[in-house]
């Protein structure tokens, strides 16, 4: 009950008591309890946090990341490399095993490594991966390792890019001694991935010169050969196969015969216009 005054007809004023009803509206808000497990799901935060933010992993703190992490699903931060890391296989492994998603690209370059299983890994949030000659890196690049034996990665593996992107998924190059190359190529090839085989050649930049084709065996991409290449080929060498296009223009190459014998499997040339042909001479 409240009191409220009211007029009179005697222009006189009187307090009466009027009902009111509970307003939990108007009620002043209490403080809310501290929570005993906020600062528990603070610190949770905080390890995830951690463990996707790392500046660098290195051999001089790999015990603290897989100490820190070894419970987490998500691992990210800097371009990972490989050999740079000083880092065994063991230690990848164990860095990479239960991690479901990584942002980060990674590098296995170069490496005397024999075999890495990365198959826990499902996405790859990558970002920046870096330039290489002049050329944007995929997210997952394996290249240049003379002993690796086998590679390990689970078929629904998909890798996100932050925009639009054309650069392919991941890149396998010159490991001779990889069993797993073919089956590597039969789960991504068509995924937009870059996975060669022994002798495969794949090239970026124009060939300045006969010699950097002489290991090839196959080519694949858009090639072509500068104004600047030798007048004539070496008189043995031969184009084997190509998957792509060959462009032949404003050189002083004075014939072809080194393309006699050539199979062509092309897929898609992007040297100018759609439709140009196969070969531009």
């Amino acid at each position: 009950m409240t009191t409220k005054k009211v007029d009179t007809n005697k222009g006189r004023t009187k307090e009466v008591k009027v009902a009111t009803t509970w307003n939990p509206a108007a009620e002043p808000k209490k403080e809310d309890k501290e929570d005993p497990k906020k600062d528990d799901k603070a610190d949770d935060k905080k390890g995830t946090s951690e463990c996707v933010n790392l500046q660098k992993i290195e051999k001089t703190n790999i015990e603290e990341v897989l100490n820190k992490c070894k419970e987490e699903t998500e691992l990210g931060g800097e371009l990972f490399n490989a050999a740079e890391s000083g880092l065994t296989e063991e230690q990848i492994e164990q860095l990479f095993r239960s991690k479901t998603t990584i942002y980060m690209c990674v590098r296995i370059v170069g490496t005397s490594f024999t075999k890495l299983d990365l198959s826990s890994v499902r996405t790859i949030k990558a970002s920046k991966c870096g330039l290489n000659k002049g050329e944007s890196a995929p997210a997952l690049v394996v290249e240049d390792n003379q002993k690796l034996t086998k590679f390990l990665l689970s078929p629904k593996l998909v890798v996100e890019y932050p925009e639009k992107s054309d650069l392919p998924m991941m890149r396998f190059r010159n490991n001779p001694l990889l069993e797993t190359t073919a089956a590597l190529k039969f789960v991504f090839g068509a995924k937009n991935s870059e996975i060669l085989e022994e002798g495969e050649c794949h090239l970026v930049h124009e060939v300045k010169t006969f010699d950097e084709l002489k290991h090839c065996k196959k080519l694949t991409g858009n090639i072509t050969l500068s104004k600047s290449i030798e007048q004539d080929p070496p008189a043995r060498f031969r184009m084997h196969k190509i998957n792509g296009c060959l462009r032949i223009d404003g050189t002083t190459i004075t014939n072809i015969d080194f393309l006699v014998n050539t199979v062509m499997e092309e897929v898609t040339c992007t040297h100018g216009r759609h439709g140009e042909p196969t070969f531009l001479y």
